[in-house]
């Protein structure tokens, strides 16, 4: 329902002649002239044009459904008072009964009302209109605990570099070798269109979005992690959500972004195992973890490290399940990422697994804790 003015009053619309027609309610009944006439403006015509071809459209439909007279009472404001003098529009839940294709129809019409110089303001508890809508991070106004913050894109930035310096200067100072892709991670701000290709990708990525909504955010390292604690999201009294980075190099950098969108972060990485080179016995992601456990000793992050890895720590048979699964060592050996992923998936299956992996990541026995902000 539109909260209009009172001083502006319902209009018909003549596409004939580009103009609005309204009952001047002050003067009515007082003078001959019952109707008012303005034109038209040009950033107004295209969105009304928009809003009258999808009301066409939806209207070829006898009965519609909830979704459908949603999206046409939407488009039927904007056709039915004048947008001449409007300039900024504010949509509560406008999510709320449309499906994925009506949600683009919503993001499409957003696009055309940015294009015409309207100024838009959404309030919205839905991770996927952000993501078709594309919404920059700097863009975003959050509001938590009767207070509102935002974070700019330059703030971006020196997360990322500050996190990246301090890495590397841990594996100078240890004397850590350097592993060439790891550091081409780290230097990634050295690379403008590298950079901004990884923001489009990860910051503007549903997964990314989901992750506003929620208290608790876990950053996991592999894609086995996401399966065996994908039962943990659906537990009623954990609101988390979990986040895969794609590399181990970019979780500081998720750390502390997280961190200043006030979420409480939980870390979950493999123990790293020192391999003996030439001049050093440790890899270079020994300076993240080593970054990351400075982080967890400010008390800012809660970091679980699993020794060597999620299946080590758990005890996962691979070779067993893989068996069970009929795969051949060749399979296992060529398919590592998905034979792990399956595995973690089948032995997570069981509720005792379950319960020690829920209780090992939150620090504490099955309890129910409710908590509703």
């Amino acid at each position: 329902m539109p909260i209009i003015p009172k001083h502006m009053n319902k209009v018909s619309v003549n596409f004939q002649n580009m103009s609005y027609s309204y009952l001047d309610e002050s003067s009515r009944g007082q003078s001959g002239r019952d109707t008012e006439q303005e034109n038209i403006s040009g950033r107004v015509l295209r969105v009304i044009s928009f809003c009258d071809d999808i009301m066409r459209k939806l209207n070829l439909f006898k009965k519609k459904s909830k979704g459908q007279e949603k999206l046409f009472n939407m488009m039927s404001i904007f056709t039915s008072y004048n947008l001449n003098h409007v300039r900024i529009i504010y949509f509560d839940e406008p999510e709320n009964f449309l499906d994925e294709e009506f949600l683009k129809v919503i993001a499409e019409f957003s696009g055309i009302l940015l294009e015409c110089n309207f100024v838009i303001r959404v309030a919205t508890h839905n991770s996927r209109l952000l993501n078709i809508l594309k919404v920059d991070l700097e863009d975003i106004i959050f509001f938590t605990n009767h207070s509102q913050f935002t974070v700019d894109e330059d703030e971006v930035k020196d997360l990322y570099r500050i996190t990246s310096t301090q890495i590397e200067s841990i594996r100078a100072e240890k004397k850590i070798q350097i592993d060439a892709s790891i550091q081409y991670k780290l230097d990634l701000l050295n690379h403008p269109h590298a950079f901004d290709s990884f923001i489009e990708q990860n910051l503007k990525s549903e997964e990314f979005y989901r992750c506003l909504f929620y208290k608790q955010v876990i950053i996991v390292e592999g894609n086995s992690d996401i399966t065996a604690l994908s039962s943990m999201k659906n537990a009623f009294d954990s609101s988390l959500e979990i986040f895969n980075p794609n590399g181990k190099a970019f979780i500081p950098f998720f750390v502390e972004l997280f961190i200043k969108l006030r979420k409480e972060v939980t870390v979950i990485i493999d123990g790293d195992i020192p391999v003996l080179e030439e001049n050093t016995s440790l890899r270079h992601p020994v300076a993240i973890t080593h970054y990351l456990k400075a982080v967890e000793a400010r008390n800012e992050i809660k970091l679980v490290i699993h020794t060597p890895d999620l299946e080590g720590f758990y005890n996962i048979d691979l070779v067993q399940i893989g068996n069970y699964l009929g795969m051949s060592s060749a399979v296992r050996n060529h398919n590592r990422g998905w034979h792990k992923s399956l595995a973690a998936f089948i032995f997570f299956r069981d509720e005792g697994n379950r319960q020690r992996l829920k209780n090992h990541i939150l620090g504490r026995a099955e309890e129910s804790l409710f908590e509703f902000q």
